[in-house]
Parts: structure tokens; C-alpha cells; sequence
């Protein structure tokens, strides 16, 4: 288990909410200068740490917190962590003084081969304890803990001997690891495979929680996809609120992907994820007062 106080990671951004930074809307941040909490930045668009991008990158770092989210961690993959990859995300990390690092619960790639996917694999009690010992060793390597967000899942395993909720609580707690807890996929998944949200909501460890996503889905052939193309959805927002009474104050970024808009866009998703965040924390004080 990693051996510092875990926890702590996530309280400087307690109560904040930001937006995913995309490279089309540099510009407009960097004239701009919104009032953001924070940005979460895709760490594999920077690991070379160089080029033109690179260098608005640290000038929006100069007036803004960030934190890390990637994506080619691969960790249910069965082999060895990429150490290479790790130094970079450490490297970064170090440049941005980012206190937050994200990837998925999922694997990407195996054997050279890259999927380009966020895939699924089965919750077992012999892949919780691969995937420990695993996370163990990346924590030690970068010497912070990181968080793993729950994906939207178009399979499903009959090897399952734990929910997914299972799953992440034990991983958390035998770790120290956090968890982003992505509410549209909650959504995604509840739609796709009847899979109960707010069942979900209540099994995990209000402790473990230190960020939550929101984003968009799209539509095709009868199924969800989490597409981060649209705003996003009223029956998201209702479900959001739901999680905010649960982890009161839990900081959310706003993802969007494909089809971007004007980032004004996202500042609207954004504020109402604040709005939503200071609600539920003034209702919460008002009834222990």
C-alpha cells in the first residue's frame, strides 16, 4: 500500500471544478484567462515536453492548477508496468506540479499490440490481486498515488465474482489508490446492461472518491456510447447531484473530445457542475448546523 496519506492528494482541490484541457482551445484560455479552478491536462498529448503546444501548456500552468489524465497505463494488461512511460507521466507531473494522476480501470494494449480502446476486463479475485500488486509498484515508481475511473463497458464477463464497485472499494483500500468516478459512464452502463447507478453509488467508499467526469454520449444502433460529443445529458445532471450528496464536495472535470465546441461551451458545463458542488455542500452544512 502506498505509504503516504492518500487522501490528502485530492483536498486541495476539494469543492473545485474544471475542465479538460483540449489543444484547439489553448488560445482562447491563454487570451481569455477564465476563471477556472482547474484544468485536467491529457498526458500523453505532452510526454516529449517540447514544441510550440508544450510551451502554452506552462503558460496556462503559470495561472492555473492541473492535474494529469491518461491514458496508456494499460493496467489489467499482464506484463511488467512500462517503466518508460511511467518516468514521463512522473516527468510531467514534476512540471505541471500536478497533485493529481488518472488513468483507467481497463487495458489498452498488450504484447505491442494497441487496441486504441478503453477495454474492460473481468472482476475476479485473481485480477484484483494481479492488478494490486501492480499498483503498488506504480505508486512506489512515481511516488504519489494515483486514481483509476471507471470505464463505460460494451461487454460484459461471466468470470465476474465482484462488481465493479467491489472491485475498485478493495483495490482502493489494499493501495491507497483513489477513484475518479466518471457519472456518465455510470449512466452508459445502467442504459447499456441495466446496470443500477445508484446501487453503485452507495457501495463505494465515500473515502475512495477524490474526482469525478462528466461528459456527453451519443446514440447508435439502440446503445449509448461515451462519445464526449455533446453536452451533457438532464438524466447525467439528476445522477451528478446524486454523487455530490454522496462525496460532498468531490472536485469534477468537464470532458469533451469530439465535435468540440467554443470553449464557452464547456465554461457553461462547467459552471453548473459548480453550481451543483456548492448546493449540495450548503444543504449538507445547513442540516448538521
Amino acid at each position: 500500500m502506498y505509504s503516504n496519506h492518500s487522501t490528502d492528494q485530492a483536498a486541495p482541490y476539494s469543492g473545485c471544478s474544471g475542465i479538460g484541457l483540449r489543444l484547439e482551445h489553448i488560445d482562447d484560455i491563454l487570451k481569455e484567462q477564465p476563471t477556472v479552478d482547474y484544468f485536467e491536462v491529457l498526458a500523453d498529448n505532452y510526454m516529449k515536453q517540447s514544441g510550440a503546444q508544450f510551451k502554452q501548456l506552462l503558460k496556462i500552468a503559470e495561472f492555473y492548477p492541473m492535474s494529469l489524465h491518461s491514458v496508456g497505463l494499460s493496467i489489467a494488461t499482464s506484463s511488467e508496468p512500462d517503466y518508460q512511460y511511467l518516468q514521463q507521466i512522473k516527468n510531467l507531473a514534476h512540471c505541471l506540479n500536478s497533485k493529481l494522476i488518472s488513468d483507467h480501470l481497463c487495458w489498452t494494449h498488450a504484447n505491442q499490440f494497441f487496441t486504441h480502446e478503453l477495454i474492460p476486463f473481468p472482476y475476479t479475485e485473481e485480477t484484483l490481486s494481479f492488478i494490486i500488486e501492480k499498483t503498488n509498484r506504480i505508486q512506489e515508481y512515481l511516488n504519489q498515488p494515483i486514481m483509476y475511473e471507471n470505464v463505460s463497458r460494451y461487454v460484459t464477463y461471466r468470470q465476474n465474482t465482484l462488481s465493479e464497485a467491489e472491485f475498485l472499494n478493495e483495490l482502493s483500500t489494499a493501495t491507497g489508490c483513489g477513484i475518479l468516478l466518471d457519472i456518465n459512464n455510470l449512466y452508459v452502463n445502467w442504459y447499456n446492461h441495466g446496470d443500477d447507478p445508484d446501487k453503485y453509488l452507495h457501495s463505494i467508499n465515500t473515502k475512495n472518491v477524490w474526482q469525478m467526469h462528466l461528459g456527453g454520449f451519443s446514440k447508435q444502433e439502440g446503445y449509448l456510447l461515451d462519445s464526449h460529443s455533446d453536452k451533457v445529458y438532464q438524466d447525467v445532471w439528476q445522477l451528478y447531484e446524486k454523487a455530490q450528496n454522496l462525496f460532498i464536495n468531490t472536485p469534477t472535470v468537464i470532458e469533451w473530445d469530439n465535435d468540440l465546441p467554443d470553449f464557452s461551451l464547456l465554461y457553461d458545463e462547467m459552471c453548473k457542475a459548480k453550481a451543483i458542488i456548492k448546493r449540495v455542500a450548503e444543504r449538507s452544512m445547513n442540516h448538521y448546523a
